[in-house]
């Protein structure tokens, strides 16, 4: 989905500025009705969200009055651990000061975190994946589009953005300091592997996948096994799992 880049900046940004980013928000209303991940579009000049799914009112066990005027706010009150709202504040200043003044592709960019939550009598991990749907006139970051849903980490942090086009990888360390991003090494999983979890989590067989990549079933396993090894997983659900959230598909 491309950018909507205001000719306004964040504090002065005006009704028209939002009636075209309405279709924007509609689709996010579709794209919800077919995922099973809660949806939702955060606005950061008004502090607010402009939506938010179904899915997510349920999870939280909140209406949509309550929820919308809150924003980014809602999320912290199922918060279990301070140290994972103060790692979020923290992360929010770091996209605005740090990283975004070294790049600049948002279009093709998705953040990602790992949070433990408070829902009902349950303690969860959830996982979040961020893009940015609109920007100001500065490029700064105006509307997100999020996704939240359970977690494959067993701890917090993991802040990865990921970039679609060239796959780089960048992960947020939690310094002294405001934080800061450091490259991930590319060569984590072979671009075979990668292929064969793609078409894993597009529902091939392991002879679907042999037949597509020219490989025998047998090799295929084998890469399999390889590939759980290196994320420390046992099956492909769970692989492609934390695939996702360390945006290597």
């Amino acid at each position: 989905m491309a950018i909507y880049k205001s000719p306004h900046k964040l504090d002065s940004l005006t009704e028209e500025d939002y009636r075209q980013v309405q279709p924007a928000i509609d689709s996010a209303d579709v794209f919800a009705r077919m995922i099973t991940p809660c949806v939702y579009v955060a606005d950061l000049a008004r502090d607010n969200f402009l939506y938010v799914s179904d899915c997510l009112l349920k999870h939280f066990r909140c209406t949509r009055d309550e929820v919308m005027p809150l924003g980014y706010r809602m999320f912290e009150k199922y918060f279990v651990k301070e140290a994972d709202v103060r790692l979020l504040r923290k992360l929010d200043a770091a996209i605005h000061a740090a990283y975004l003044q070294e790049h600049s592709d948002l279009a093709d960019e998705v953040f990602s975190v790992d949070a433990s939550m408070s829902l009902g009598r349950s303690e969860v991990m959830v996982h979040y994946k961020i893009s940015v749907l609109a920007t100001d006139c500065d490029g700064s970051p105006w509307l997100l589009l999020g996704m939240v849903s359970r977690s494959a980490m067993r701890t917090g942090g993991h802040i990865i953005v990921g970039n679609a086009k060239s796959h780089e990888r960048h992960r947020f360390v939690d310094d002294d300091g405001p934080g800061h991003w450091e490259a991930m090494p590319h060569d984590h999983l072979s671009d075979l592997e990668l292929e064969m979890l793609s078409l894993s989590s597009r529902g091939y067989s392991v002879g679907e996948i042999a037949r597509m990549l020219h490989r025998s079933p047998d090799t295929v396993r084998y890469y399999r096994k390889q590939v759980f090894a290196r994320l420390g997983v046992d099956n492909v659900a769970h692989a492609l799992a934390v695939a996702d959230e360390l945006c290597l598909i």
